[in-house]
């Protein structure tokens, strides 16, 4: 299956963080699928359709999606963060080792959506750290948002159509 989105974005369009919630989505819901192998074709910085990386070797807001999923990635092991309905307009995937933990998330709808998590199993960690990026808090650089105790969950509003984020454990 081939999936694209539109060629020849304007920068505008490049810098819109809603194109880097859709490709965040994409990683996260593919994970909890049986797709096996996933491509994204093509991050030359010269061609007029890429929506990652500037001629100019800027890093436009979707370049992070793939940075955050890298993350995950190389912590090495997938964690249950409960089912995926394809028809949920936030996805999210969860993954640790020994020494760290993290959690992925995308909001691709058009709503504010309230997110409320307990987390279990990571009785290890002391606190957390929210990085996030959409239009409204950091639309150009995933930054700390919000830090607290892992024993006391997390509750926050991720804004719709253009919001990514990550949960990093320690």
């Amino acid at each position: 299956t081939e999936w694209n989105i539109g060629s020849h974005p304007t920068h505008a369009e490049v810098m819109d963080t809603s194109y880097a919630a859709d490709i965040a989505y994409i990683f996260l819901s593919c994970q909890k699928s049986p797709t096996d192998m996933m491509m994204y074709y093509f991050m030359s910085r010269v061609a007029r359709f890429n929506r990652v990386i500037g001629p100019d070797m800027e890093a436009y807001p979707a370049f992070f999606s793939f940075c955050m999923f890298g993350k995950l990635y190389e912590l090495g092991t997938e964690v249950d963060s409960g089912e995926f309905d394809i028809s949920s307009d936030v996805a999210m995937i969860a993954a640790k080792n020994d020494k760290k933990a993290g959690i992925a998330f995308a909001n691709v709808s058009t709503s504010v959506k309230e997110l409320d998590l307990k987390f279990e199993g990571l009785e290890k960690f002391d606190k957390y750290t929210v990085y996030i990026m959409d239009k409204d808090r950091s639309p150009s650089l995933p930054t700390p948002f919000k830090s607290g105790k892992v024993s006391d969950g997390l509750q926050m509003k991720l804004n719709g159509r253009n919001c990514i984020g990550y949960i990093a454990f320690e």
